[in-house]
């Protein structure tokens, strides 16, 4: 379906923003009077973020699901509510977490978004395939997971090897580069081997892009 090939793309998006928010952010800004500090905390806002793509998937198809019957008031008022939770609970979260809890109470409004929808989904369009949806998942958090074991365990290793080789922002540029080549082999390698359908379709539909183009 189109909300499983969604998250098999969403999921390793999501692992790989929270495992590299810091090198990322060490590339693009860590600079001039942008400080390590301020690095640290930028990257954990990225990592908090993370969480919200799994969200943002349901959501966006989920959504044209209601406009497909010419309801357009349930993703209106879902928005609403979401966004209302979010005034309320920003203050609270903001007050003990800082910026960190205003990017928690937005991740948290987006999830309050996406269980809305799944009931009003029961209500309007029958019975939510759920099952076949957590078997799925089940499934794609193997090969999640073992892209995870290589950002997890291999940032300080390669980092420390890279630095013989490339210093400055290259050193920084080719370390990134590695690990999210590598991260996204490890990914595909495993779901092809688990015979996961939807790596089976994006790699097929990554082979058709070469041909054309050679």
């Amino acid at each position: 379906s189109a909300l499983e090939s969604m998250l098999f793309l969403a999921m390793p998006c999501s692992f790989g923003m929270y495992f590299l928010a810091e090198p990322i952010v060490n590339l693009l800004f860590l600079s001039g009077e942008f400080r390590y500090e301020q690095a640290q905390a930028t990257a954990e806002v990225i990592r908090i973020y993370s969480y919200l793509l799994v969200a943002s998937s349901f959501v966006k198809v989920l959504v044209p699901n209601f406009y497909a019957i010419k309801n357009t008031w349930v993703p209106a008022v879902c928005s609403v509510i979401a966004f209302a939770f979010h005034l309320v609970l920003a203050p609270i979260l903001l007050a003990d977490y800082k910026l960190e809890g205003l990017v928690a109470s937005t991740v948290t409004s987006g999830y309050v978004n996406m269980v809305m929808l799944l009931v009003f989904y029961h209500v309007h369009l029958g019975a939510f395939p759920y099952l076949r949806l957590f078997r799925s998942v089940a499934q794609f958090l193997v090969p999640n997971a073992v892209m995870a074991g290589w950002l997890w365990y291999a940032t300080v290793p390669v980092s420390g090897l890279l630095t013989h080789w490339f210093h400055g922002l290259t050193y920084r540029v080719v370390v990134l580069v590695v690990m999210i080549g590598v991260a996204g082999v490890l990914f595909f390698v495993a779901s092809t081997i688990m015979g996961i359908p939807q790596a089976k379709a994006f790699l097929a539909l990554f082979r058709r892009k070469l041909g054309r183009r050679s």
